[in-house]
């Protein structure tokens, strides 16, 4: 008897065909909780549909490839969309942090399945435990990922909890603004930007109305 080694390609596209019937319903039934921000991110991967589309969001503004072999936090990841682009970049560990319990069963049910590295876990920005909640889980990483929560009415403080994420942020971020195009203009970010004294900050352009920075630390 001969052997080989066989590898089987399958393009991420149709990875979904893959998944059984039973995991699709709890993937799907998790998904369903969610009451707050319902079917928010389209997660391909798995065949969920969502108001936030991966393309052209991270085939023509992101660029993800210099998180290869990085420890990455997305913080109000949600579902966890850029994360899972992170992994397919080949980052060494993801954490996702969201408010909502259900996403955050929902996209741990779906790391379980998929076999993704990246382990989401529940945190209120508005504790004044956070920072000691976030330490528990990672207490430094190289790069984060923070899209569309800076100015989210739920949090209340937000200058506190980006301070403390900004510091344990060792080499960069991938920020990503909100969209109200009189309020999210280049000078309001530059403003939030400043008091950091960024080594380098490049606007990468407009995700669905937001704007897009990488910020190199």
């Amino acid at each position: 008897i001969d052997e080989i080694d066989t590898y089987v390609i399958v393009r991420r596209i149709d990875l979904f065909k893959y998944i059984s019937d039973g995991d699709k319903k709890d993937i799907s039934t998790l998904g369903s909780k969610c009451t707050w921000f319902p079917r928010y991110q389209q997660i391909r991967e798995v065949g969920l549909q969502g108001q936030r589309m991966q393309e052209p969001r991270y085939t023509e503004i992101y660029d993800f490839s210099n998180l290869k072999d990085k420890m990455v936090v997305d913080f109000g990841g949600n579902l966890g969309q850029a994360a899972i682009e992170a992994y397919f970049n080949g980052a060494k560990k993801i954490y996702n942090f969201d408010y909502q319990k259900c996403v955050v069963d929902t996209g741990n049910k779906i790391s379980e399945i998929m076999g993704f590295n990246i382990e989401h876990n529940r945190i209120d920005f508005n504790l004044p435990t956070f920072e000691e909640d976030v330490c528990k889980v990672v207490k430094d990483w190289d790069w984060t990922i923070y899209q569309a929560i800076y100015r989210t009415k739920e949090i209340v403080d937000v200058k506190k909890s980006f301070k403390f994420i900004v510091n344990n942020t060792k080499e960069g971020m991938y920020f990503e603004g909100n969209g109200d195009a009189k309020i999210d203009t280049p000078k309001f970010y530059d403003d939030v930007f400043k008091p950091f004294k960024f080594n380098k900050v490049s606007y990468l352009g407009h995700s669905q109305l937001r704007p897009t920075y990488k910020i190199n630390k």
